[in-house]
């Protein structure tokens, strides 16, 4: 038994140690897990914060596709619009052309006509006439 007693000691104390040793590990591991508990916390905060932003540029990529998509029919009604105005320019132009020439076939035959008067009254049978004509305007008043 005497072998025992000195064995007993050192073996207590040797736990006494040991139990110290893992005490000490254990508040090393609860101050490691305070701090690693902050940084979950810190990113749990900035996995919050990149969904808001996610979420906030989808709905701006909605947002754009519909402004996008409102872009191109509004530029397909103005390509029709532009395109009816240049129909309408074509046909105002084909008309202004008609129009061009029907004037300078009248003025033609208007020049025409003041040559055909001008012979005419310059004619000897235009003057031997002129005193008729005369009596006739007076002759046409009185009536």
């Amino acid at each position: 038994m005497s072998s025992d007693a000195p064995d007993r000691p050192v073996s207590f104390a040797r736990l006494q140690q040991q139990l110290i040793l893992t005490e000490v590990e254990l508040m090393k591991l609860e101050d490691l897990r305070d701090g690693l508990q902050s940084r979950v916390e810190a990113a749990n905060r900035l996995r919050e914060d990149m969904q808001r932003l996610a979420d906030q540029a989808c709905a701006e990529r909605d947002h754009l596709g519909h402004r996008a998509a409102d872009l191109e029919a509004s530029l397909r009604h103005t390509q029709e619009q532009l395109a009816l105005g240049q129909a309408r320019q074509a046909e105002l132009q084909a008309a202004a052309t008609t129009l061009q020439v029907s004037i300078s076939q009248l003025q033609e035959r208007n020049q025409q006509l003041a040559q055909k008067l001008a012979a005419i009254e310059s004619s000897a049978l235009w003057r031997w006439t002129a005193p008729l004509r005369s009596l006739g305007r007076l002759l046409g008043r009185r009536a």
